[in-house]
């Protein structure tokens, strides 16, 4: 997968809808996750609900969900990016599976 702004590494969330990858944005080295529809841009519902999922974890106390940084365009669609807080993958087997934003 490719970004501009960020080099994007594995996978380590998926489910039919979305995918989540980690990745660090170039100039500044911030390790971030970004989020995508697996189907990039090809439903405009996909896009609305990353838009939507934004907007509810903007709203929300920052201990309470991965903070949201920013949507950025992604092919013919948007992908969100998200502070990454150093937790284990869920795929890791580190821990639990959360839902995302």
């Amino acid at each position: 997968m490719k970004l501009g702004g960020y080099s994007v590494g594995d996978a380590v969330w998926e489910e039919s809808a979305s995918a989540v990858y980690t990745a660090t944005e170039t100039g500044t080295n911030r390790r971030v996750l970004i989020r995508v529809p697996r189907v990039a841009g090809r439903s405009p519902d996909s896009a609305d609900r990353l838009r939507r999922d934004f907007d509810i974890a903007r709203s929300l106390p920052p201990e309470l969900v991965v903070a949201p940084i920013a949507l950025e365009r992604f092919e013919s669609g948007v992908a969100l990016v998200l502070e990454d807080g150093g937790a284990p993958a869920a795929s890791s087997g580190g821990g639990t599976t959360a839902r995302l934003a």
